[in-house]
C-alpha cells in the first residue's frame, strides 16, 4: 500500500476529522478506510485512500467533516498504530 512515489501517497490519502454527531452514524467501514481512531470528543480521524481515477467517498464531503492532507509521516504514524 506505501510501496509509492511521495507525490502519489500524498494525493491519494487523506485524513478525515468526522464530529462526534456524524461519527455516531458510522457503521461498518468507509470505502478506502486504511486507519480509524476515535478521538476524546467522541469525534473520529479516519485515514482513507482512493485508487488513481477513483473518487474521495462521499464522507469527505459531509458537513462537519474537515479533511486534511498528510504528511508522509503522519501517514506513517496514522498507519502504523
Amino acid at each position: 500500500m506505501l510501496q509509492t512515489e511521495l507525490d502519489t501517497l500524498k494525493e491519494r490519502h487523506l485524513r478525515l476529522r468526522v464530529p462526534a454527531s456524524a461519527a455516531d452514524q458510522l457503521v461498518g467501514r468507509v470505502p478506502g478506510e486504511v486507519a480509524r481512531r476515535a478521538l476524546p470528543d467522541g469525534a473520529l480521524s479516519l485515514v482513507v485512500v482512493r485508487d488513481e481515477g477513483i473518487a474521495w467517498p462521499a464522507l469527505v464531503t459531509a458537513p462537519g467533516v474537515h479533511a486534511d492532507v498528510l504528511s508522509l509521516e503522519d501517514l506513517f504514524v496514522e498507519v502504523a498504530e
